[in-house]
């Protein structure tokens, strides 16, 4: 893999493809992947996340370019210019959501304490005073 002129070309033994970055949001890398600091370069200019994978291809990392035309720079700018009580909310949303995922995963694996867990989300307050969060992480 090598950075080229707006894009990066991706090599295997068959054959080589010119991708240009414009084009891709995310890019995952394994274990056997080998790239350059140009490479890196050229997708983080164009505001493409890189995530880094274990070898059971599971995410263990992320990269984000920090221009101010890429989408994780333009979506923090957003969220630092947001109104102390927005922030709030934004925060009560996402906790909210965090809960659900939890309940959902015991759930979907059979495990005790979906119900409890799911029944915390409505407890959630603007900013989360209460720290629900943290009892929605631990084990009941």
């Amino acid at each position: 893999m090598r950075g080229t002129h707006g894009g990066i070309e991706v090599s295997n033994q068959e054959r080589t493809v010119y991708v240009p970055t414009i084009d891709v949001a995310v890019v995952l890398f394994g274990v056997g992947t080998t790239l350059s600091a140009g490479v890196l370069h050229r997708l983080m200019s164009g505001g493409t996340s890189v995530v880094f994978c274990d070898w059971k291809r599971v995410p263990i990392g992320a990269a984000y370019g920090w221009s101010h035309h890429g989408r994780v720079g333009a979506r923090q700018r957003c969220q630092a210019t947001l109104s102390a009580p927005r922030q709030k909310h934004a925060w009560q949303q996402l906790v909210k959501a965090k809960i659900e995922g939890q309940a959902n995963n015991l759930r979907n694996w059979h495990l005790p304490g979906a119900q409890q867990v799911a029944s915390l989300s409505a407890r959630v307050r603007s900013g989360d005073p209460a720290n629900v969060e943290g009892q929605g992480s631990s084990p009941l």
